[in-house]
């Protein structure tokens, strides 16, 4: 949650201004930002005139959703090399951009340096929620995307967060 901090200080009459403006965020940030407001009061309260505290709360930024998945592929597999897998694959995934619209964003990679501990292929993608990740996951354009790549991958590891 963000705050704009504004101390007021009315001295006989005249107004005198005094704005503090930062990005706070989260329970700890409340308790900044109590323990802020007790410290300014104090200073404040001792000098001749009034004080006036006023928090205005900015529009919340929207919680997104990260979806990362990486795979590894077989080394042969359709008839295919697996460096030709992996390109078809890629481009299957790529293709989904404009065609389902809860993407928000989408990237597809290649490892550019194989090894027994890496992935041959990753993911990055964003929605708007679970629910939009759902819709995606449910469309019948990815569900294609999943058949193809029942034939080909040999591991998929995936993470979803909350950014």
């Amino acid at each position: 949650m963000a705050f704009t901090l504004s101390l007021l200080r009315q001295v006989r009459g005249s107004g005198i201004g005094v704005q503090v403006k930062d990005g706070w965020r989260g329970m700890d940030s409340i308790k900044t930002l109590n323990s802020m407001f007790s410290i300014l009061y104090a200073l404040y309260s001792t000098v001749t005139g009034t004080v006036v505290f006023q928090v205005q709360q900015r529009e919340k930024r929207s919680v997104m959703l990260k979806h990362i998945v990486m795979w590894r592929f077989k080394e042969e597999a359709m008839g295919k090399s697996k460096s030709e897998n992996i390109d078809t694959f890629k481009t299957m995934l790529e293709n989904l951009v404009g065609i389902i619209d809860e993407i928000v964003s989408l990237k597809v990679a290649k490892n550019i340096i194989p090894g027994d501990t890496g992935s041959d292929l990753v993911l990055n993608s964003e929605f708007h929620d679970i629910d939009s990740l759902n819709v995606y996951n449910q469309h019948p354009e990815h569900q294609k995307v999943l058949a193809f790549g029942k034939q080909v991958i040999s591991e998929r590891r995936a993470v979803d967060y909350e950014f």
